[in-house]
């Protein structure tokens, strides 16, 4: 099949095929049904920018095969699965931007040990940035931006020397990227973009080598015009 239907209003398993074989959006509507656990073959899942509502299912993360999953711009709701290590070691990328996700990033993200790019930005999770965060060492894009996350950002995030984009801006986390990552600014020969809450005088995350610095209350931002 070399085209997408228009609008589909249900996904099904079939849609998943379709939007897989077509670069056109599908529209699709309704929730990711628990059947999709039957393409036991599938690798590459992304259903971004359609209008599918409900939780992720449990049942998504048994596929063994995967090792790429965007499910954002969409509605979905809920919290974050945490039976990451059903994975296989090989997936790299997961993205959920901009849908209604609640709740905390679980613990478990530790076991996606081969993961190079994660994206929560966008939704009302909160808690901490777990420490196990620092297990990821292929990790090269962490998105957490416009959530409500609290506490201190950990040091650990100090051992993802491959990092080339790191976003907490409009969080509440506190805290300083000076000794995680600027004074050891040589270690991260990638990296290409830091943004945090560093505006005012006295700012929520001290930040002196971020190419954003942003105020969390109004979304003001200001890129600095003076790249470390």
């Amino acid at each position: 099949m070399d085209y997408a239907p228009p609008h589909v209003t249900v996904f099904s398993p079939l849609a998943i095929f379709w939007f897989l074989s077509s670069p056109e959006t599908l529209e699709l509507k309704g929730t990711i049904p628990t059947e999709i656990a039957l393409f036991s073959s599938l690798q590459f899942l992304s259903v971004k920018e359609n209008n599918l509502t409900g939780t992720i299912p449990r049942d998504l993360f048994n596929l063994k095969n995967l090792t790429s999953i965007d499910l954002s711009l969409n509605q979905l709701n809920g919290t974050l699965p945490s039976n990451f290590e059903d994975f296989l070691q090989d997936f790299g990328r997961f993205g959920v931007a901009f849908n209604n996700l609640t709740g905390t990033i679980p613990s478990e993200i530790g076991f996606l040990t081969a993961l190079t790019s994660l994206d929560l930005q966008g939704n009302d999770i909160e808690g901490t940035i777990p420490t196990e965060f620092g297990l990821l060492t292929d990790l090269t894009y962490l998105q957490l931006f416009s959530n409500y996350l609290t506490g201190t950002i950990p040091s650990e995030l100090g051992l993802l020397t491959q990092l080339q984009s790191l976003d907490v801006t409009v969080n509440d986390v506190t805290g300083s990227l000076d000794t995680i990552i600027c004074d050891v600014r040589e270690k991260f020969t990638q990296l290409y973009r830091v943004a945090a809450d560093c505006m005012l005088d006295s700012p929520e995350v001290e930040c002196s080598c971020c190419m954003v610095c942003c105020e969390d209350v109004g979304f003001t931002c200001t890129v600095m015009t003076v790249i470390p």
